[in-house]
């Protein structure tokens, strides 16, 4: 009982993770409709959680290599991030413009590329 704090927070963490990434695997579908919905669930499981555990992994690492794993982790998930951050600012704007699918996907990967360009810069 003494734990059932830490464990209920990771609990909401982690049902916050799984619905971003049904949430994004729903609109990469809609973006994208020649990939099954299936394929991106279970691409952006594998990218979050190999992201996660490079960061969790090698984030004590003092040698080189460790250090270059933990920091693709950590461009790895902020990739995660800034596209989760750009679908819904794109589907907010979508509220108000009405952009075709395929309009909505090129506007949310290009605005989630510039976001982690600027953000590793």
């Amino acid at each position: 009982m003494k734990y059932i704090g830490m464990i209920v927070f990771l609990v909401v963490i982690l049902a916050l993770v799984a619905g971003a990434i049904i949430y994004m695997s729903n609109r990469c579908a809609l973006f994208f409709p020649s990939i099954p919905k299936r394929a991106w669930v279970w691409g952006f499981v594998a990218l979050f959680v190999i992201a996660f555990l490079c960061m969790t992994a090698f984030a004590t690492v003092a040698n080189p290599i460790g250090k270059a794993v933990f920091i693709i982790g950590g461009i790895g998930i902020s990739i995660f991030i800034f596209s989760l951050l750009s679908v819904a600012l794109v589907d907010i704007v979508n509220l108000i413009f009405h952009f075709k699918p395929h309009i909505r996907g090129i506007l949310s990967i290009s605005l989630a590329a510039l976001l982690t360009i600027y953000g590793i810069w």
